[in-house]
Order: structure tokens, then sequence, then C-alpha cells
């Protein structure tokens, strides 16, 4: 694998063991490689991650950006409205639709179905237990730009 590609690689499947650990199921996320049925590379177009949390009915839906700079993470095009958010949204839950054996599939059909309709006018208001975010595994930004924030995108700095 290309340098560039381990080092995204590290921080997509980082991301996931981080939510792991606080009881989130990772339903959608990188194999590292397109040999694994269903898995995509780190440079792949689409969501890095996403995960729901059975305990606590949480859904987050994130991109990852392991940047070697501290400066604030400025697009994330994955998950920005103005960009591919409505886009990755249809096609995940096609992806669940279609998933066998997963815990609570409705409900995370449902969540993803209404984040879906709230995406407008280039900008995201999910309900509540709905997070839209950039984390920052193995990398060094200390947050996003107010151009993200303003979009409905939040921070998750797992450095902390």
């Amino acid at each position: 694998m290309a340098d560039h590609l381990d080092r995204g690689t590290f921080g997509e499947q980082g991301a996931g063991f981080f939510l792991g650990p606080q009881g989130y199921i990772i339903f959608e996320g990188p194999g590292g490689t397109q040999k694994i049925p269903g898995a995509h590379q780190s440079n792949h177009r689409g969501f890095d991650g996403g995960g729901y949390n059975i305990q606590k009915d949480h859904l987050i839906l994130y991109d990852n950006k392991n940047y070697a700079s501290d400066k604030n993470i400025g697009s994330a095009t994955a998950i920005d409205p103005k960009v591919h958010l409505a886009e990755n949204l249809d096609k995940l839950i096609k992806r669940v639709e279609a998933m066998k054996y997963l815990p609570k599939q409705g409900r995370i059909l449902d969540l993803l179905r209404q984040t879906r309709a709230s995406v407008t006018n280039g900008n995201v208001k999910p309900p509540a237990n709905v997070k839209i975010a950039v984390m920052n595994f193995g990398g060094q930004s200390k947050g996003i730009t107010t151009g993200l924030e303003s979009r409905g995108i939040q921070f998750i700095n797992t450095n902390e």
C-alpha cells in the first residue's frame, strides 16, 4: 500500500476503534482494501465511517482527517451538505437496507432517513441524536473552520 494510503487507512480504522469502546457498533467503515466485500480504501469516496450506539440511541457519521498540521480542518466533502452529504446518505441508506443481521437496522434506517430529509440549501440540521462530524484520529488538527460548523458539522477531537 502507498504511504499516503497507509496514513489514511490508519486514521479511518482508528476512528472506528475510538468509537467502539464508547458503545458504538460500526456499520460503515473502511477495510483498507477493495478486496474485502463492502470495504473501501482510505481515498475512496463516501463516509469514512458510521456507527450506532444502541444504549444511547445515537448515530454518528464521520469523515476522519489525520493531518500533521494543527490547523483547523476546512474540507470534509463526504459529510459536507454543500458537496456530497445528500448523495452519500442516499447510497448508505441503500447499503443499510441490504444488510443482514444488523442490530437495530430499522432504527438506524429511520435516523438516516431523517438526516437525509434534514439536508437543505447546503446545510444540515440532523435529529438531536445524530452527529455528523469530522474526527482527527491520527492527526493534529484542533478543530474545524466556521464554514463547516455553520453547515451543521461538528468536530470530535480524538486526542483529548
